[in-house]
């Protein structure tokens, strides 16, 4: 996220990205996994410019949260293509902080996303003040916004089936939880797919972390929500096609 703390502060963060293969899938397009991580980068990128990247903010006792994700693709893209990446804030909302994204090709948009942002504290996750740790928020955004902010996922009717999945090594990441990223693979593993993607939403609702089992149940739509064993809602995501 960026803190408005210069009158010449660059509000769209812009980059050229050649895809390379080990980010695409099976079917030989850019994988929703690693198109989350392009976005974390790009966030962190442009929020260290402005020092309020997570190793600034832990200086202060605070670091960013993803609560929601969400991305839509008009096309498939595939390893070697060249794609300029933006991403620029949003406007506060109640204790959200939208940042938005654009993925383009030869000049056209092939793909967009909104992501939601939570500013909390460093050890007890809860919600943290923004100017008590030097972020400033933004007013109305300098490019529109893609699409609505993602809501709330919705499941219908009695799961199709369910899987069982532990968080292990690979599923963690530096603080010793489940990597945002994992919970879109663990989304398309239970998913099963058949094809690319052209689009996925994640709600984040709580932290999984090291040996905790989730129960995956997968509903149409297709619509998965990761269950813990004390029966509380880990993640609700869902893809599109």
């Amino acid at each position: 996220m960026i803190a408005e703390k210069k009158p010449d502060i660059q509000l769209v963060h812009r980059e050229t990205h050649f895809l390379p293969e080990k980010d695409t899938d099976v079917f030989g397009f850019l994988k929703p996994a690693s198109a989350a991580l392009l976005m974390q980068d790009l966030a962190e990128i442009h929020a260290s410019e402005y020092g309020n990247s997570r190793s600034d903010l832990l200086k202060t006792g605070a670091v960013w949260v993803l609560a929601r994700t969400k991305a839509l693709f008009s096309r498939l893209i595939g390893p070697g293509e060249q794609l300029e990446l933006l991403t620029w804030p949003g406007k506060l909302m109640r204790n959200l902080f939208p940042r938005y994204y654009a993925f383009n090709a030869d000049g056209v948009t092939v793909g967009s996303a909104v992501t939601l942002w939570m500013l909390v504290d460093a050890n007890n996750h809860e919600s943290a003040n923004p100017e008590k740790h030097g972020v400033f928020i933004t007013g109305e955004p300098v490019l529109p916004p893609p699409f609505e902010n993602p809501v709330r996922i919705r499941e219908r009717g009695e799961p199709l089936y369910s899987v069982l999945r532990r968080c292990s090594y690979s599923d963690l990441d530096y603080n010793r939880h489940m990597n945002n990223a994992r919970y879109i693979e663990w989304l398309c593993d239970a998913v099963r797919p058949t094809g690319t993607p052209a689009g996925f939403q994640v709600n984040y609702l709580s932290e999984i972390r090291e040996n905790e089992e989730i129960r995956l149940n997968v509903y149409p739509g297709p619509v998965v929500v990761g269950i813990k064993e004390d029966g509380a809602r880990a993640f609700e995501g869902k893809l599109d096609f």
